[in-house]
């Protein structure tokens, strides 16, 4: 070890009883100099006794959790740095031990951050502090909670991206063991894809393209070119289980959705947002219907492949013969059905 860093060990030795980590995460620096000082922390407290990289973490949650009222004016500011502090950490190279005490603070802070979410000015690194805790050995499931809450939000309210979705749901698959707590977070994100597609709540357009995008990949389809800009490659093998989640609960509401032949107008009068692929109101709903539709046409076809019953299932009215009355509506709806049926497998 440097001299440089036997000093920042000892500094923050005698200075840690009287605040300084929580100044330390107030720096306004630029962010190649925070990342460097912070990369610089780490190094100085590695090996060392009586405080490890963790301890910064551990004591900033303690003095912020210390608070009656949390600073919302700081807590930007707060949340950027420890994100990017822990993404310096060595995260998986510490034992669970080490860091429960921690991460019972980040639990902590995070559930008191949910009721002034609307305050912050970027909670977008709450994202990047999930994503760093789930890689933690030995994680209690206690987070998943208001880590669902905050990934509801974010859904909602900010753009997200595609690198956050995958890392998201592979960590969370990763991190536990039991079947309900390794989904979780991609059936939060499956949820809020489904009640904005039943239009019960209004999410970002780029946010809910991206979710589409997901779904698709996920199922073995791919979204229409240049839609989504961050889109990796459709070979590449990134699967995050959104499907699946689709697959086990909502097939019935993609059918409904599909089915509404007020569809398009509805998506164009809840439009959210500027699309900055090109695309406008006008053509948003016949791309996001598209989409489903080769989704549903992928699920059909899989699920039919193994099972006879699966078209029976989730479309009986189609071994129902209609009345005299009913067959001109019977037909048009079949129309339809194919219609985006065929639009969207077109795709391939």
């Amino acid at each position: 070890m440097s001299v440089a860093h036997q000093f920042i060990r000892c500094v923050l030795h005698q200075l840690s009883p009287n605040g300084v980590f929580y100044q330390i995460f107030l720096s306004q620096a630029n962010e190649t100099v925070r990342r460097n000082f912070f990369k610089s922390i780490v190094i100085s407290l590695n090996d060392f006794n009586d405080l490890s990289p963790v301890s910064p973490v551990q004591l900033l949650t303690e003095t912020l959790n210390s608070k009656k009222t949390l600073p919302a004016d700081m807590l930007s500011i707060i949340l950027r740095n420890l994100s990017e502090y822990l993404q310096c950490v060595p995260v998986d190279n510490i034992s669970g031990n080490t860091w429960s005490i921690a991460v019972q603070g980040i639990d902590n802070l995070i559930r008191r951050i949910i009721f002034i979410l609307q305050s912050l000015d970027e909670p977008e690194h709450l994202l990047h502090i999930m994503i760093s805790m789930l890689k933690i050995p030995q994680l209690s499931k206690s987070v998943l909670e208001p880590f669902s809450k905050v990934l509801s939000y974010a859904i909602q309210n900010i753009p997200i991206t595609h690198k956050i979705i995958v890392d998201l749901c592979s960590l969370n698959n990763r991190a536990f063991l039991k079947e309900r707590d390794k989904m979780q977070l991609c059936r939060q994100i499956v949820f809020e894809l489904v009640q904005a597609l039943k239009f019960k709540t209004s999410i970002p357009d780029n946010n809910l393209l991206l979710l589409v995008a997901i779904l698709l990949h996920d199922a073995g389809g791919a979204m229409f070119p240049g839609v989504i800009n961050d889109l990796p490659d459709a070979t590449l093998s990134l699967n995050c289980n959104i499907a699946e989640c689709m697959r086990q609960t909502y097939l019935n509401d993609v059918i409904e959705f599909l089915a509404d032949f007020h569809t398009l107008s509805k998506i164009k009068n809840v439009k959210t947002g500027t699309i900055t692929t090109g695309l406008s109101e006008d053509t948003l709903g016949g791309v996001l219907k598209g989409a489903v539709a080769q989704y549903l046409a992928l699920e059909l076809s899989r699920g039919n492949s193994k099972d006879s019953r699966t078209v029976s299932r989730y479309l009986p009215w189609l071994n129902n013969a209609p009345s005299s009355v009913q067959q001109g509506y019977a037909i048009l709806h079949t129309q339809q059905k194919l219609c985006f049926f065929h639009v969207g497998s077109g795709v391939e």
